[in-house]
């Protein structure tokens, strides 16, 4: 019941940041708006399907390959407006281009590949591995721009920086615990994470709308 609810609550927020950004890029048609769209459309679709398989089968999906696949999308997405905006301010030209500041950024996808391979005791390898991709290629990028802060002006993109590394922490978060606690109960930290996640969502639209302004 209580993950029914927890994931019926997400639905909703969701389906309510989908409409809105989907208006927006309708009448703004700008590029911003467009990916978020589709980021949140992407991670409503995964979350539709587990919603109803609980609803109709009582249980979460044996075949999770379908949720995982929009899931997988919806980081994506996430990564191309970051990498988006990161070129609309012109900071490409502006970053160091000293060699340490692409190896330190490294550790990002090394620790996606050890949490992987922990992961796997639990979970698909094929999973685990597209996953550890994603966010490895997301993580490197935050690292590299939080090196570079100094010459991050626009207060909008660090916003949007520091939200989706609380979307990552957030994710791992309630990856690490679904492997330790499986009991359905509001003490299981799973759910606050989810709930965290949750209310992540909707603060992406307050900052891409000041990131579109910009």
């Amino acid at each position: 019941m209580l993950e029914m609810v927890e994931t019926w609550v997400q639905i909703v927020v969701l389906v309510f940041c989908l409409g809105f950004s989907l208006t927006c890029a309708i009448m703004k048609k700008n590029e911003l708006w467009i990916l978020l769209t589709f980021f949140y459309g992407s991670y409503l679709l995964g979350d539709l399907y587990w919603a109803f398989n609980i609803l109709f089968f009582g249980t979460t999906p044996e075949i999770s390959l379908i949720s995982d696949f929009s899931w997988y999308t919806m980081y994506l997405f996430l990564f191309l407006m970051f990498r988006y905006a990161f070129a609309k301010h012109g900071y490409v030209k502006a970053v160091s281009k000293k060699p340490v500041f692409f190896v330190i950024p490294c550790i990002g996808p090394m620790f996606t590949a050890a949490m992987a391979a922990f992961y796997m005791q639990y979970g698909s390898y094929f999973s685990n591995v597209v996953y550890a991709l994603l966010m490895g290629m997301l993580l490197y990028a935050l690292i590299y721009v939080f090196l570079n802060i100094k010459v991050i002006r626009s207060k909008s993109f660090r916003a949007l920086c520091i939200l989706t590394l609380l979307l990552c922490v957030v994710e791992y978060g309630a990856w690490t615990s679904s492997c330790f606690f499986t009991e359905v109960s509001i003490l299981n930290p799973f759910y606050t994470f989810d709930m965290l996640l949750t209310l992540v969502f909707p603060a992406y639209i307050p900052i891409i709308s000041k990131e579109v302004a910009s």
